[in-house]
């Protein structure tokens, strides 16, 4: 049930508040916030701020009819804000009140407002939450396997906050997804998270298994909280390397080096590094040579079978190749050592 309490007229310097109201509404519930100034229709120049519990500044959120686009709306459950220019009536409708929802909303016209605080009543907390690995998804997790992190929580609420927390230690830890929405963090994004998604009672995060994904997952819904751990098994692959015709040529002719790997997972990749007494670096990112490239003549680099396969080619050894050209696929690697003969 909403109730409508009148608390009187506050002021702030620069408006003139003409209404102030408050409403209490319980958590996941839907409400609206109406709004009129008596004897006129402000219009195009009527917006809405928001200002949350913490008192931080007024946040802009709607102009007339029209959202912010800045503005998450979600975060606080706003679905949209309608207006009948005509009769000057104008409001805000809410899908369902979140703890987030609670603060002040002002109608703002000119150098008049009319604010509206809302409370937000906590629901009913008889709800277990329970965060494991999808049942469905083969174990051990495997790199490159696509896998989904459950939470169940039988009972829940509509209204709740979700968030989900990953950690891995000190500079990897923090929040991935809140209200069903993935975070725009560098964290979040090394996690691979493709989707967040909210069902009544089942909420889950599907990502693509790689390394960075070992740590622990931790949903929370309100004050109650449920951590799972996982730990990426390495994707047994066979990493083979060679160069033609050998590994001494003379100077003048033409050698290839090649690294083949089989069950490469799609999260590695294969890279070339180069070492010898004056230079050494990558020679390669994915099917793309780099400017080390041209210090060691090498004019072609042929990707098969997205990057299962990477072969270079020098057309003309010179001294300069003499070296370790070492393939790089995840943790495992194969060194070729090199020598040129015949140089002048």
């Amino acid at each position: 049930m909403i109730m409508f309490v009148h608390v009187g007229i506050l002021c702030f310097v620069g408006f003139s508040v003409i209404a102030a109201r408050t409403i209490t509404v319980e958590e996941g519930k839907p409400f609206e916030i109406p709004c009129r100034f008596p004897g006129k229709s402000p219009g195009r120049s009527l917006m809405w701020m928001f200002r949350d519990q913490a008192g931080t500044e007024p946040i802009h959120i709607a102009n007339g009819c029209r959202q912010i686009r800045e503005f998450d709306s979600k975060s606080i459950g706003l679905r949209y804000a309608t207006c009948r220019r005509r009769s000057g009536f104008y409001k805000l409708t809410f899908t369902n009140a979140l703890l987030e929802s609670e603060g002040v909303y002002s109608c703002v016209a000119g150098n008049q407002k009319i604010d509206t605080t809302v409370q937000v009543t906590e629901a009913n907390s008889n709800y277990n939450v329970t965060t494991l690995i999808d049942p469905f998804t083969p174990t051990p997790v495997i790199e490159g396997q696509t896998f989904r992190i459950v939470c169940n929580v039988p009972g829940r609420p509509t209204g709740k906050t979700v968030q989900w927390y990953f950690d891995a230690g000190p500079g990897r830890r923090g929040k991935i997804a809140h209200n069903c929405r993935v975070t725009r963090s560098s964290l979040a994004w090394s996690l691979g998270i493709r989707y967040a998604n909210c069902d009544r009672s089942t909420l889950s995060l599907e990502m693509m298994a790689t390394p960075k994904n070992t740590g622990n997952y931790t949903c929370i819904i309100g004050e109650q909280r449920s951590t799972v751990s996982l730990t990426v098994k390495d994707t047994d692959f066979a990493v083979a390397a060679g160069l033609m015709p050998g590994n001494e040529v003379v100077k003048g002719s033409r050698a290839s080096f090649y690294c083949t790997t089989r069950g490469l997972p799609a999260s590695k990749s294969v890279r070339w590094y180069f070492k010898s007494r004056t230079r050494s670096g990558y020679i390669n990112s994915g099917c793309n040579l780099n400017g080390l490239t041209e210090y060691l003549g090498i004019e072609a680099i042929t990707c098969r079978g997205d990057a299962i396969s990477i072969r270079l080619d020098i057309p003309r050894v010179r001294a300069e190749n003499t070296g370790s050209y070492i393939c790089i696929v995840g943790n495992k690697r194969r060194t070729l050592h090199f020598s040129v003969t015949g140089a002048n």
